[in-house]
């Protein structure tokens, strides 16, 4: 019996959805359904699907830095004024749920949704925020002109 538990553990697989929203509409520029046979991390799952559909990126397990030929680095800063900036890159949600942690950290379960999304955190008057806006939301002339 121990034998035939520990051969449907080996081979148990699950589904997961992961979605991209880029930084100027709030619609899916892919979104699809993994099978996985074994325990997996956000930062797994992330770089299996854009390799998958041939999705151009610059990362790697642990961070996502450009995905659908999204800006990085001082591309992705928008300046406005000597004292406000705004700093763009990809975030992501799991279950609707924003982590703290690096991707390659972060495991997922069945049927959970990743949702990576082009996000920023603003600079004004030499404070940080930390919390990650939907930069769609704002729609950025540098990025969807």
């Amino acid at each position: 019996m121990k034998i035939l538990l520990a051969l449907f553990v080996a081979v148990r697989s699950f589904a997961l959805t992961i979605e991209f929203i880029g930084p100027c509409s709030p619609n899916a520029l892919l979104s699809t359904k993994i099978q996985v046979q074994e325990e997996v991390s956000v930062g797994q799952a992330t770089v299996e699907t854009l390799s998958e559909f041939s999705i151009p990126f610059r990362g790697s397990i642990n961070h996502l830095e450009s995905a659908f030929n999204t800006p990085y680095g001082l591309d992705a800063m928008e300046v406005l004024s000597d004292t406000d900036m705004r700093s763009h890159g990809w975030c992501f949600d799991i279950n609707g749920q924003t982590s703290g942690f690096y991707p390659g950290d972060v495991f997922v379960s069945d049927n959970d949704h990743i949702s990576w999304y082009f996000c920023y955190v603003s600079y004004k008057s030499g404070i940080w925020d930390d919390k990650h806006q939907k930069t769609y939301k704002i729609k950025p002339a540098q990025f969807c002109d």
